[in-house]
């Protein structure tokens, strides 16, 4: 009876494996890191989630490497060879649990669905990979994806689930991408300029841990969150307190705020011109990154295409050729939150690494992205 149990567990992952296999494509790429309360969820269902993990790596991008988490070992003084495994994770890390909980959670955030979703079988459960019922989250990031390309339109209004929102719809920018094709740069940057403001004041203690997301009085916020009363704790904790205490909640946030500006460096997601070399105006001594001429949009993009720049070849290559690189730039912005700069003082440079080039185009797939 065990063998028989065993086989069907296995079909059942290779059978999810195979559907999501050709869809993902997220952002430099991310292993999803089971927190402690989800390791204490029935061994039989972690072990199938973490294998079904293991084996939609093959061609699915974002799940294959951990270059997230090495990018942001990193921002917090991993200074290891670049063909050294030692900054990545699982394994020794240098930046805190919670903030690489938080630069997953721009990725792999945990949702519920209404009964109106389609999939009631679903309903009352949180959905997170990689243990909470991939069955369902296979469902709806296939449903989500079809959609998408069917022009439905993912936003506060449309009632969908955040994972249709920040994958295919207006949260796009947690990734630095737009929201759809022929949508302004200044569009998308203006919603980036949004998040950072929050993630770093809300790190910062400027915040209340439960304050509505829609009324702290950051342009935006009350438009992506209109319907919604979330708190930062719903937003980033839903159905799991690991991280859920004030001071784990706030580098959380911070972490959320490092993925768009990893995900900013990744030229499936930005098309940057070359540094120039100049200084950020207004923001001290630091070197300006090379000027925006493109935000992509992923609904009309290759994900395999999209996917070879998330990877840690693509990573290596740019930490070499950049100046400043995007470690060089999450260590500066971290040590304004050290220091407890003020946003206010930190505005400008974060302006300054989301400079658009005077001649940039409105987004699309990008060139060879098709």
């Amino acid at each position: 009876m065990k063998c028989a149990i065993r086989k069907v567990v296995i079909c059942a992952s290779v059978f999810w494996a195979l559907m999501l296999s050709a869809t993902f494509s997220f952002g430099f790429k991310l292993v999803p890191v089971a927190t402690p309360m989800e390791q204490k969820l029935p061994k039989y269902q972690a072990t199938l989630d973490q294998m079904l993990a293991r084996i939609t790596t093959r061609g699915i991008g974002h799940f294959t490497f951990s270059v997230h988490q090495q990018i942001t070992n990193r921002i917090y003084n991993c200074d290891a060879d670049l063909d050294s495994q030692d900054c990545l994770y699982p394994g020794k890390t240098w930046a805190p649990n919670s903030v690489l909980a938080g630069v997953e959670w721009n990725d792999n955030p945990p949702y519920q669905l209404s009964q109106s979703s389609g999939f009631p079988e679903c309903v009352g459960e949180t959905l997170r990979l990689p243990a909470r019922k991939v069955q369902c989250w296979a469902k709806v990031f296939k449903d989500a994806e079809t959609k998408a390309k069917q022009n439905v339109r993912f936003d506060d209004a449309s009632g969908h689930a955040l994972i249709y929102r920040v994958h295919f719809g207006d949260l796009q920018f947690l990734h630095s991408m737009a929201s759809k094709d022929n949508e302004t740069a200044d569009a998308t940057r203006q919603r980036i300029l949004m998040w950072a403001e929050f993630t770093y004041r809300f790190a910062l203690g400027d915040f209340p841990v439960d304050a509505e997301l829609r009324h702290i009085g950051i342009s935006g916020m009350e438009v992506i969150f209109a319907s919604k009363g979330w708190t930062p704790s719903q937003l980033f904790t839903l159905g799991d307190p690991t991280y859920r205490n004030e001071i784990d909640l706030r580098t959380f946030a911070f972490g959320s705020f490092l993925h768009v500006v990893e995900d900013s460096f990744a030229n499936g997601h930005v098309d940057r011109n070359e540094p120039t070399g100049g200084k950020c105006q207004g923001a001290g001594d630091m070197l300006q990154t090379g000027q925006i001429q493109q935000f992509r949009s992923y609904t009309h993009q290759n994900p395999d295409k999209h996917g070879a720049e998330d990877s840690p070849q693509a990573f290596n290559r740019n930490f070499l050729i950049q100046k400043p690189t995007v470690v060089d730039v999450g260590r500066m912005i971290r040590k304004h939150l050290d220091a407890r700069a003020p946003w206010d003082e930190v505005r400008p440079y974060v302006e300054c690494i989301f400079a658009i080039a005077p001649n940039a185009v409105d987004s699309g797939p990008g060139n060879n992205f098709e």
